[in-house]
């Protein structure tokens, strides 16, 4: 009977999926970091005489990521005992948090003026007469 884990048949290292490389630029999540740490944990019980810059290149080439990332990666590792994910939301202040309360209920004043005079109040209209008060302040 054939073991999974054994590959000693030529026509199974066929079937074998080529590594696929990490883009450029493109963030590694948790997950490949932990990859990468216990890798670097396993190589090391393995040979623990291994030099830190052909360790890299071995890992480097085993999950297809750069060397830069994995060095940063096992540096973080040393240092706080963790890996990290990235952070991918940006956080974006938008127009509402900008404007402080008495603005926001003078613009709102303005958009019921419109409907009182029986106008229908476009972005055009609002912002032309949001820029002609003085009192608020002017948009584009």
């Amino acid at each position: 009977m054939n073991d999974l884990g054994d590959i000693s048949d030529p026509d199974e290292l066929s079937t074998i999926s080529p590594k696929r490389k990490n883009p450029k630029g493109k963030y590694i999540c948790s997950r490949q970091r932990i990859m990468v740490i216990n890798l670097y944990k396993d190589i090391l019980m393995k040979s623990p005489d291994i030099k830190y810059e052909d360790l890299v290149t071995n890992l480097s080439k085993a999950l297809g990521l750069g060397r830069e990332t994995i060095s940063k990666t096992i540096a973080e590792y040393r240092r706080t005992n963790t890996v990290s994910s990235p952070n991918k939301k940006r956080v974006k202040s938008s127009l509402f948090d900008k404007i402080d309360d008495l603005d926001r209920n003078g613009l709102r004043q303005k958009i019921h003026s419109f409907w009182l005079r029986r106008e229908l109040p476009t972005i055009d209209k609002i912002l032309i007469a949001v820029n002609e008060d003085p009192s608020l302040p002017n948009f584009k």
